[in-house]
């Protein structure tokens, strides 16, 4: 079988551990794979030591050249160590990264494939559907995004393999009225869309984990709503102490939206691991959450953007967590484990680079 070259923007990055659970994964599943970076990163001590070192592809040129052009001479790079017969490019997600390993695998005259999860500005796709041998999403809506935009014809190339989280103990206790969001401070999150909806709660904190963009707004926003003592802005935190501080919870929250030029979430993860912890949550009856969120039953769902909307879902969740907190934590056990679906994904390898 042939090794897998997993090529991704930044290895190992913080707001994405799932792709280092897919990289060690597919590992010990008995596919060789070797990581390959776009950026050199801080973060090397979250590798797990039975990973080897991710390989960083070197740029060779000035980050100003046009994206293709940019693209094209990392895939030279890359193409340097790929060997036909024995090698299989693989992509995260359908940005800079497979760009690169589109090129690249090209180049060298090796398969290819990439992986879905998020589909704002892209390049090169009808080039990149037609090249690559399979395209790997995480959710039934993301199929039909793709076959929207790109044509039916790219159906059967496209496979769902579910993201997942591992089995995580229930939480045993949580704090009265706190609200929890974890994620990336960007638009498409709705950060001020919670902000706001916690605001109308009396009583309710909101405790916003992760950093971005969008942060120095959203605190001005807290002022403006005279809510700076109930909102408090965590910072990045590292997994882990990201997971403790999502059990406290009473309720997660995550509002999020399409932003005006079109950039969405799929299907968040932050949303998984909080449901694995039994922790309840209220989200966006949008994109692919329904699918890991059963509205009334394993979470409560709110129309993205819909400030009185989610106030009155979160409200809900505050007072009676724990059937919904339950229901949460079972749906993910069934079906978003990780190392149930992680071994579903080295099947599909397996079968394809036979």
């Amino acid at each position: 079988m042939k090794r897998v070259a997993y090529v991704s923007h930044e290895f190992p990055r913080l707001t994405e551990t799932f792709t280092l659970k897919e990289v060690e994964g597919l590992g010990a599943a008995g596919i060789e794979v070797e990581p390959w970076t776009l950026l050199p990163t801080g973060k090397a001590r979250l590798v797990e030591r039975s990973l080897p070192s991710p390989v960083v592809v070197p740029l060779l040129a000035s980050r100003r050249l046009p994206r293709r052009a940019l693209a094209a001479m990392r895939g030279a790079s890359l193409a340097r160590s790929l060997y036909r017969a024995r090698d299989h490019v693989h992509a995260q997600f359908p940005l800079e990264a497979s760009n690169a390993a589109f090129f690249g695998a090209r180049a060298a005259g090796c398969t290819y494939s990439f992986s879905g999860h998020t589909y704002h500005r892209l390049d090169l796709m009808p080039e990149k559907l037609a090249a690559a041998s399979f395209v790997v999403v995480g959710s039934d809506f993301e199929v039909e995004l793709l076959c929207r935009r790109y044509g039916e014809g790219w159906r059967p190339k496209i496979e769902v393999r579910r993201l997942g989280v591992p089995p995580r103990p229930s939480r045993e206790g949580f704090e009265q009225g706190l609200v929890v969001s974890l994620g990336t401070l960007g638009a498409k999150k709705g950060h001020d869309v919670l902000v706001r909806a916690v605001a109308e709660l009396d009583g309710a904190r909101l405790e916003v984990i992760g950093d971005g963009p969008e942060r120095a707004a959203l605190e001005a926003l807290a002022r403006e709503l005279d809510v700076e003592d109930r909102v408090r802005f965590a910072g990045a935190l590292e997994h882990e102490a990201a997971l403790a501080a999502v059990a406290r919870a009473n309720v997660f929250a995550l509002a999020c939206i399409e932003t005006p030029d079109g950039d969405h979430d799929c299907l968040p993860v932050a949303l998984m691991d909080a449901m694995s912890l039994g922790v309840p949550c209220v989200s966006s009856n949008a994109f692919g959450i329904p699918e890991l969120i059963a509205d009334g039953v394993s979470g409560l769902l709110a129309p993205p953007g819909d400030v009185p909307a989610l106030a009155d879902r979160i409200a809900a969740l505050l007072g009676h967590p724990d059937e919904i907190g339950h229901a949460g934590r079972e749906t993910v056990r069934a079906r978003y484990d990780l190392d149930t679906n992680v071994a579903a994904l080295a099947e599909l390898f397996r079968d394809r680079l036979r």
